[in-house]
């Protein structure tokens, strides 16, 4: 059984991981229970704060996954197979390849 990847490990991992910040920095206050109800509805994270190098290779990945209808989210592989491909893309432009 292929599982849906969620939405919250898709954008927390890579947004994160290409950032070094948290996802919602700058956007909201986690402490205040009204962010869960923003993030529900449906507020995602700031792209901005991503580098431009890295923004122009993961951009699509994020979309879709944090479709909110979950059957057009990727896969668990897809998005493992993106994942590799970006990075391996990164790698390559970090290099000057």
């Amino acid at each position: 059984m292929i599982f849906l990847v969620t939405s919250s490990l898709a954008l927390f991992f890579l947004h994160e991981v290409l950032s070094g910040r948290h996802p919602y920095s700058g956007q909201l206050d986690l402490k205040d229970p009204r962010s869960q109800l923003r993030i529900n509805r449906g507020l995602r994270p700031s792209l901005e704060a991503l580098p431009a190098e890295a923004l122009k290779h993961v951009k699509k990945t994020l979309t879709l996954t944090w479709c909110r209808d979950p059957s057009n989210r990727l896969t668990s592989e897809q998005f493992r197979n993106r994942l590799s491909c970006v990075l391996h893309d990164l790698d390559v432009a970090s290099r000057g390849q």
